[in-house]
């Protein structure tokens, strides 16, 4: 179901830096996996920004598009993301357990 932004909130998912362009629109499954969709609406120019999470949360990610593992995203590790003009990143984020 999509999520709300009090339910993206509580999932500890946001977006810092440059995020103009970019849109986040959030996913969530029963099993607490979250698909993070960024949108760039700007069509002429690519947009980047960090994808974060609050203390307390650790997701394992992975990029849909690129079919690649990201690692693992924690209070303590902000995750670079670029979409090219028009285009979007997709990531799942999976639940893990704090390290």
């Amino acid at each position: 179901k999509a999520a709300t932004p009090r339910e993206i909130a509580a999932a500890g998912v946001g977006i810092a830096g440059p995020e103009k362009p970019l849109h986040l629109r959030v996913r969530m499954l029963p099993d607490g996996t979250l698909f993070a969709l960024l949108i760039n609406e700007d069509l002429a120019r690519p947009a980047a920004a960090r994808i974060t999470v609050r203390a307390g949360f650790v997701y394992r990610v992975t990029d849909i598009l690129e079919a690649r593992e990201r690692g693992q995203l924690d209070a303590g590790r902000k995750m670079a993301v670029s979409a090219p003009p028009g285009g979007a990143v997709c990531l799942k984020l999976r639940p893990a357990a704090a390290p």
